[in-house]
């Protein structure tokens, strides 16, 4: 579904993302306990009109995981730097 896929560095550590569509850009990112995939009933619907941007949040599906004890606290400053 993705047209493209792969890691991102990403302070410290490496995130899965996948891009689908063109236009502006539109992030989704899951809620802690799931993963990316969270959105693939909704991204064929907003690809078609935006440029869709998903990852797993570090320590979910294809990211790398951090100690548990700082995974929130790391996933938040992640979010704030972009992945793309």
């Amino acid at each position: 579904m993705s047209d493209q896929a792969g890691f991102a560095s990403v302070n410290g550590t490496r995130l899965y993302y996948e891009v689908t569509g063109s236009g502006p850009a539109l992030g989704f990112l899951h809620a802690f306990g799931c993963d990316r995939r969270l959105w693939d009933g909704q991204v064929p619907h907003f690809a078609r009109h935006y440029r869709v941007v998903r990852y797993n949040a570090r320590g979910y599906g294809k990211s790398d995981a951090p100690s548990a004890s700082r995974r929130q606290a790391l996933c938040s400053a992640d979010g704030s730097s972009g992945c793309t």
